[in-house]
């Protein structure tokens, strides 16, 4: 029995091995196996993305073997450990729901729980609605909002106590939202919180997430193709965020674009010295690193700011999944060439700022 258990394994994993290959070699409809069942996608899968269906699935389900019937449970334990073993690995961040490319994660009521200091927690339940990306919470921004509450309940030159913050396309309004129940957790309140988007139906969806979850953040149009609507927005800010935008190249530069006109208007606004705050206006960006926009966002930007790649997050909640990175968040500080290009005499800086405390540089 056991003989030939093992060697219709080695046959099968042979099998495996070759389905496999022409899986990711192959940009052809395929069958992928997940933990919530078998599912089928038109697109090249990527490594993490093909999970074969574990080897007592197959054995039981084989038309050829005597022992179809059989149970797994029969088997002795070192067998049944190396079946287990052949079963669909479960995502090392348990937070990660995009994975699952499951309609159904994205329907509904998504909570949260932000937790501070002396034992403190706040929900965030945020509406979902399938019919529009801007309607459901993306992963990047459950990472960012946590890493800044992190960040903000340390000592860490990204907290935001008393620094307005612009959200640009803020989507069903996650990150804005959580950043208004900072003061709630034992830690100093950010100061005026603003969410945008660009279109009627998302901006109602976005505000009526707002109200559910107590205000405190006041909702406005935004469209980074459009000049005006980024000068209306562009008021004394001290911090622009993004989550999770770069999807489509095309949009890079006019999203570089629009941060760049944000910042300078908040330069003018506070006339150079950004004393409400103590540091200049900055940018920060997470982004999914496997969108197809990503480069060339980022391309663009370190062509007009000074990037930094941020290395600190939260204990539960990192970037990588299962070993690979899969999401970045980025500080944006334009850089002293431009200020000046774009100032000339009316604010010359005196140098330029790194995250580290935002020091000047000469």
């Amino acid at each position: 029995f056991y003989s030939h258990v093992s060697t219709r394994l080695k046959q099968l994993t042979k099998q495996l091995d070759s389905l496999r290959y022409q899986n990711l070699h192959r940009r052809r409809p395929y069958i992928r196996y997940t933990q919530r069942g078998v599912r089928f996608s038109a697109k090249s899968p990527s490594h993490h993305d093909f999970s074969p269906p574990s080897a007592a699935l197959l054995i039981l389900s084989s038309s050829n073997s005597s022992f179809s019937s059989m149970s797994a449970l029969s088997a002795p334990p070192s067998l049944g450990a190396f079946l287990l073993s052949r079963s669909p690995p479960t995502p090392s961040s348990t937070w990660i729901r995009e994975m699952t490319k499951d309609v159904a994660a994205y329907s509904g009521v998504y909570n949260t729980v932000l937790k501070g200091k002396g034992g403190k927690e706040v929900k965030v339940a945020i509406e979902e609605d399938y019919s529009s990306i801007s309607k459901r919470v993306w992963d990047c921004s459950v990472l960012m909002s946590h890493q800044l509450l992190h960040c903000h309940l340390n000592p860490s030159p990204l907290s935001l106590a008393s620094r307005s913050v612009l959200d640009v396309g803020s989507g069903c309004g996650l990150l804005p939202i959580c950043l208004s129940k900072f003061g709630q957790l034992g830690a100093k309140e950010c100061g005026h919180l603003v969410a945008t988007e660009y279109q009627d139906g998302i901006l109602e969806h976005l505000g009526g997430n707002v109200a559910a979850n107590g205000g405190g953040v006041e909702v406005r149009h935004l469209d980074w193709f459009d000049p005006k609507s980024v000068f209306d927005a562009a008021a004394e800010v001290d911090t622009v965020m993004m989550s999770d935008c770069t999807l489509d190249p095309s949009e890079s530069p006019a999203i570089v674009t629009a941060f760049e006109e944000i910042v300078v208007a908040s330069w003018k606004g506070k006339a150079a010295a950004a004393e409400s705050s103590g540091r200049r206006t900055d940018v920060l960006v997470g982004v999914c690193v496997e969108r197809a926009g990503t480069v060339s966002f980022l391309s663009l930007a370190r062509e007009r700011f000074l990037v930094t790649k941020l290395e600190s997050f939260h204990p539960e909640y990192r970037p990588e999944l299962n070993g690979k990175e899969r999401y970045a968040v980025y500080h944006m500080a334009l850089s002293k060439k431009v200020l000046r290009e774009r100032l000339g005499e009316e604010v010359t800086p005196e140098g330029e700022y790194s995250l580290e405390g935002y020091e000047l540089l000469d």
